[in-house]
């Protein structure tokens, strides 16, 4: 793999998390020129030690090369360690000593000087982190994505505690009961002791506690391909999440195994994400930007949970739903109430009288002789009167009407 790059993590010799052993065997020195951030550790003292944690996937150890340089040992994850050497007799400027690639995680790194009067040293470390970076596997049928920092336990997560009903220990008899960390907190030292954690659910952390004579572990899903971490650490860390995982829907089983003799592995709690929350949920103060607090050792197997934002109310599409059918409802009766108003209105009006046109009988009598029968193109039709001893409908003198009509029409002039 190509050197760090800006993206990594750079993490100089004199960075408070880096542990040196014996701290008087390890002397600083200073160059601006030739030593990243100014300076140098080195020991001439065969078993002095240096220990450093970081949480990543590839990692560096970086140094210069001498004449009086000689052999050192590197162990990740206190795993049988390679065996290097940083002698040149010419002199070489800092660059890398040694580099691997490891399961994204946390992990543990210990070199060890292997010759007395030869020195070891330590410029700077530097690693991957892959907190912002998800990475797919696939264990059995289950997809999920490996330890990253950047998952936390938020309030959408129910807490287990190690004594819960859900956690099983494989040997009860290779555990211990108790410490500062809580009363109900679990440590071993046998190599093959383990613990399994059922859930039902989209998420997992495994919670513990790291320490100097901590070691590596596995961890595995529903009985698939295991990845080792490490709980080492130089000085006493409290529990935080040293795996944690997402997997599909659904029932499973997370299983961690102690994988050293002598070494141990402590169990603080476990947390999850269920794929439904129920709605009896207990609140808690638990937020995003923080982990969930430790389950106080009551002894109880209840789980803590921790509500959804809602407040364990309904939820929000239910609350929607009801208010547009509320609104629909109270539309429908204002559109009733409008129609019979409006029917009643048109039933207390007055109906409009039909127009009548008084037509004078055809052979009335008429004050000016003429006789109106009907009404045509807007302008009445005379008829001229018969004179006295004249057939009735004759149509002219002399004529006389069998059928009994009135003489034709002339129009008025």
């Amino acid at each position: 793999m190509p050197d760090p790059t800006s993206q990594d993590v750079v993490v100089q010799d004199g960075d408070p998390s880096i542990a040196f052993a014996p701290p008087g065997d390890w002397i600083p020195l200073t160059n601006d020129q030739e030593y990243s951030g100014g300076t140098l550790r080195i020991s001439w003292n065969e078993s002095a030690t240096i220990s450093f944690s970081f949480v990543g996937s590839y990692f560096w150890y970086f140094g210069d090369l001498n004449f009086d340089h000689g052999r050192f040992k590197i162990s990740i994850d206190n795993d049988t360690g390679t065996i290097s050497t940083s002698y040149n007799p010419n002199g070489i400027a800092v660059q890398s000593l040694f580099s691997q690639s490891v399961d994204p995680g946390p992990h543990s790194v210990t070199i060890t000087n292997l010759d007395n009067t030869n020195a070891t040293v330590l410029d700077y470390f530097a690693y991957v982190d892959r907190a912002a970076e998800t990475v797919q596997k696939v264990t059995g049928n289950h997809s999920f994505t490996p330890y990253t920092a950047a998952v936390t336990a938020t309030s959408d997560t129910i807490v287990q505690a190690d004594n819960s009903s859900a956690v099983t220990y494989s040997n009860p008899a290779q555990w211990t009961v108790g410490g500062s960390v809580s009363s109900a907190y679990h440590l071993t030292y046998n190599n093959g002791a383990s613990v399994s954690f059922e859930f039902t659910g989209e998420y997992v952390w495994f919670y513990a506690d790291r320490n100097f004579d901590h070691g590596p572990f596995l961890a595995s899903i529903d009985g698939g391909a295991a990845t080792m971490f490490s709980s080492y650490s130089a000085v006493y860390t409290d529990p935080n999440a040293l795996f944690s995982r997402a997997v599909s829907p659904g029932h499973h089983v997370l299983t961690i195994t102690n994988a050293a003799a002598g070494t141990g592995l402590g169990v603080a709690y476990f947390a999850y994400r269920p794929t439904n929350l129920s709605a009896n949920t207990t609140p808690s103060s638990s937020t995003a930007s923080s982990p969930p607090a430790l389950p106080e050792s009551s002894g109880s197997s209840t789980p803590t949970t921790i509500p959804s934002p809602n407040n364990g109310g309904l939820p929000i599409g239910a609350i929607i739903g009801i208010a547009i059918g509320v609104a629909v409802v109270i539309l429908l009766v204002l559109t009733g109430l409008f129609l019979l108003r409006e029917r009643r209105r048109a039933r207390r009006q007055p109906q409009p009288t039909q127009g009548m046109i008084y037509t004078p009988q055809p052979w009335g009598p008429s004050p000016s002789g003429v006789q109106y029968g009907v009404v045509q193109q807007g302008e009445p039709v005379e008829y001229g009167l018969p004179t006295y001893g004249q057939s009735v409908g004759s149509s002219a003198p002399g004529s006389t009407s069998v059928s009994g009509e009135p003489p034709a029409p002339r129009r008025k002039s």
